[in-house]
This record gives C-alpha cells, structure tokens and sequence, in this order.
C-alpha cells in the first residue's frame, strides 16, 4: 500500500512538536519536523498562554511538511481555554492553569456545591487549576470579559476553530473541565446554573474523539503541502491520547503517563465514583471509543524541569539524560518532598523552594545537584507507589503491569525505581505518546484501523519498548517508610 502520511500538532505545557506520522501498512515512523518552547508570558501580575505565538509556530511546523497529509490532529493539557466573541475573534489571550486567579476559588465555590457533591455529579478529581475553578473566580470577581464569550473553546478546540472556522468541543478534553456530566455525553446543566454560567457559552454538541471536523481554511493554507489536509477533532486531550498508544496487553494494567504532569490511571469501561473514589479524588475521564480514564491527576516532572529551568538561567547547562547519571551516583537519598505542596505548584526559584521544604519538614537539605534530582525521583517514584496501592483498592483487583509512557519513560532511574517500590514489572514506551497516540486516532477516523487493539498492535510494531523489573524489596520497604513520615 501507499504510505499514509499523518500530522500531529502535540502541545505540551512546556513545549509544542508537530510530527509526521508515516504508517507503511504495519508500523508508524515519527519524524519530529518542528519543535518549540512554549513558555507562559506574564502581563500585569497574570500568567497567560501566547496564544498568537503557538499558532504561528503550527503554522511554521505545517509549512515545514515534506510530503502530502492526509489529516492533522490537535492534542493539549487540559483545563485552559480561550473565549470567542459573536464576531469570531479571540477576546484574550488564554489564562495559564497555574496563574493565581483560582487562589482560594475552591474554598469560595464549595459553599455552593460541597467538594463531595461535586464530585459525585462530575467524576473529576477537585483541583485548583480546573477549568471549573478558572471560570467561577471569573464569575465571582465579575471579569469583564464575561460580557464578551460567545464561545469559550478548550486550547485544542481553539486551535481547530483557527484551522477550519468550526467551533466544536470534543469529549475527551472537556472533561477534564468538572462541568460535565459522568455518564452522559453533556454538560452539567445544574452545575452551569447554580455558578452563574451560561449554557450558551458552551457549543451545544460534544464530538467523539476522532471526528472528521473538516478542511483547513484557506487563509492560512499558503504555500503548504496540507491543501487536501482533513482537520480531526483527535483523542485531543493529551493524556487520552497518551493512553490510545499505551501497548497494553494483560488485563488490569496501569499507565503512567510522566510529563509536566503525572496521571496514573487504568482503562475501564464505565465511571467508578463511589465511597472510596470519592475520599481519594480519582478522577473519570473519557477516552476513544467512549472508554473511562480512571486516574490520578499529580505533579510529574515539573519540578525537574523547574530546577533545569532554573540552573540555565544562572548560566548552567544541564541536560536530563547528565541529570539522571548525577541521581544514579547517591546511593541513599536522605530527603522526601511531598509534590504536591502549594509550595511546588508556581515556577520560580525551584532548587530554594526544596530546600525551604526541607528545611520546614526537618530533613536533611539536599547540599548539591545531584542530592537535589534524587530527591526528586525518588519522590516521584514514591508517590507513584502511593497512587498504584490507592487505584488497585479503587478497581478491587491487583494491578498486573505498569507502564510508562512520554518523557518519564526515558528516565531510566525513575522506571526502575517505580518497579523497585510498587514490586511491579513497568513497561517503558513509547516515549512520544501523546504524538503517536493522536496519530492513531487520525488512523481510526479515516477507517485505516478499527478497534483499540489494532490500534495498540501497531505501537508494538513501531516502538521499542523496555521492561524494568523489581529488586530489593527490603531496601525499598524502608524507602517508602520513610517517604511516609514526610
């Protein structure tokens, strides 16, 4: 057969790729053509996407394409949004999850639906940076951008509306935003009501992944090989299309998906929110073919890439494969830092705030570099274990295998030491998994591939994969002891 050339727009909170995905008949070949930082800007004490930038840094990965595409698909973090008014235009540039807008927003939202009585009408675990909270500290300090939604659009379903002039929303994106409904493909209408917000801001209609949106507008096609481009409304979500290119094969594995963010989650078929769900916030959200993400939603490798951040600033290049050789050089970490603290949530000096951290909680302040990234993994790893042990409780049944998909799948400390600590064989790969993942949802709309596992069948044709399994169980009992007295 022909080659079936496919265009994935893969938007991080860190950083945007646009990638080619060439599928032969049997495996997908990636081939990054574009890769850009994509750094938050802040204007009068608020933190904000640059929404122009990003588009015009697609653009540049479209004009950079080779060979023809058949489509392209658009997948983001959760959460953000842009507001468009009745004259199609972007009213602002889209506020940034971790700006401090929703700063006691949830404690002022609560008094009008309990943390409990929300979670039982959404599924969604309670975070600050939810889109339910972004919208209600609008509401509650009477923005004057209120008077102006016509729309408001999830950050992929923006960048659709650009390419094709069509507003739509698609499933697995919205919800991640705790308005809607956890059994019905439809917005909470009573949540709407009782915060103040209209359903009109919100497109009626709620696409599935993988819907044919339709062509690109032509005052962006220029000189590009995407004139017969079709725009797919993907698995847009990124973590959802993460877990499309998860190789799963035994029944009752986990993921990991490791970037920015952590979720760590299993593949379920129907929402579990119960006692328990409930008293730990997993959150249920939607994937391909109608399926549940049953997860935990926690700090991944943002406070790694904070501290990089950081030492580049001061002149100091350091790159994430060197970072891990100095970690795997301390052969006892003697420090534990809870990721999720407030503390860790904003960027800025992030090596000073661990060590404040430390200093507070009474352990020893990590002295270099090399102290600081251990801690870290080891942190991370911790925490994984914690959520594997809490999710295995959620679906009553022992969790088989894990794997471990994106950036974190190239940390090889960290994949070990999630295997050392949960006792658990963990699968690494693919590394590039949300791109692969929108890809082969690009592939299903298109009717070159069927059902999940074909899907997942290729990925094991196209990747290669890396088993880690655990060791020294006793060392990492007292491991864990320790992290939990932090």
């Amino acid at each position: 057969m022909k080659n079936l050339n496919l265009l994935a727009v893969d938007l991080g909170a860190s950083s945007g790729r646009c990638i080619v995905g060439t599928f032969d008949g049997n495996k997908i070949n990636l081939e990054e053509i574009h890769r850009f930082d994509n750094n938050p800007i802040t204007l009068s004490h608020t933190l904000y996407w640059d929404m122009p930038l990003i588009f015009e840094e697609i653009k540049q990965g479209m004009s950079n394409v080779q060979e023809e595409v058949a489509s392209l698909g658009v997948d983001t973090w959760g959460v953000d949004f842009g507001i468009v008014d009745t004259r199609g235009r972007l009213v602002s540039n889209p506020i940034h999850y971790r700006d401090e807008r929703t700063n006691h927003i949830p404690e002022i939202l609560h008094k009008k639906i309990t943390e409990q009585e929300l979670y039982k009408k959404t599924g969604i675990q309670p975070m600050q940076i939810n889109t339910i909270f972004q919208l209600y500290s609008m509401v509650y300090n009477r923005s004057p951008l209120l008077d102006h939604i016509d729309k408001l659009l999830f950050m992929p379903d923006l960048i659709n509306y650009f390419l094709t002039g069509i507003k739509a929303t698609e499933y697995s994106i919205a919800s991640t935003s705790s308005l809607l409904d956890p059994y019905e493909r439809q917005w909470n209408i009573e949540i709407l009501n009782k915060l103040g917000f209209n359903e009109k801001w919100f497109t009626p209609e709620i696409v599935s992944s993988g819907t044919v949106l339709g062509a690109l507008s032509s005052n962006i096609l220029g000189n590009s090989k995407c004139n017969t481009t079709k725009v797919i409304s993907t698995a847009s979500h990124d973590t959802a299309s993460a877990v499309v290119s998860v190789p799963i094969s035994q029944e009752y594995s986990a993921y990991i998906s490791c970037g920015t963010w952590s979720l760590i989650g299993v593949e379920i078929k129907e929402p579990i929110i119960d006692e328990y769900t409930s008293k730990v916030f997993f959150t249920n959200e939607r994937g391909i073919d109608d399926t549940v993400r049953l997860l935990k939603n926690i700090t991944g490798l943002w406070v790694l890439q904070e501290c990089r951040r950081y030492w580049q600033s001061n002149g100091e290049e350091i790159s994430y494969p060197f970072m891990v050789e100095m970690a795997e050089k301390i052969k006892e970490n003697k420090s534990f830092i809870d990721l999720s603290d407030h503390t860790f949530l904003s960027p800025g000096n992030m090596p000073n705030k661990i060590k404040d951290y430390c200093l507070k909680t009474k352990q020893h302040i990590p002295n270099n570099k090399a102290e600081m990234i251990r801690c870290i993994i080891e942190s991370l790893a911790c925490t994984y274990k914690k959520m594997v042990d809490e999710l295995e409780t959620a679906i009553k049944h022992p969790i088989s295998v894990i794997h471990m998909v994106g950036g974190g799948a190239q940390n090889s400390l960290l994949c070990e030491i999630t295997a050392n600590l949960t006792k658990k064989t963990v699968i690494a790969g693919p590394v590039e998994a949300s791109s692969m993942g929108n890809i082969l949802t690009q592939m299903k709309a298109l009717g070159e591939a069927k059902g999940l596992s074909e899907l997942r069948q290729i990925v094991k044709n196209s990747c290669t994969i890396i088993e880690y399994s655990p060791k020294d169980k006793a060392y990492w009992e007292d491991v864990y002891y320790k992290f939990s007295l932090v």
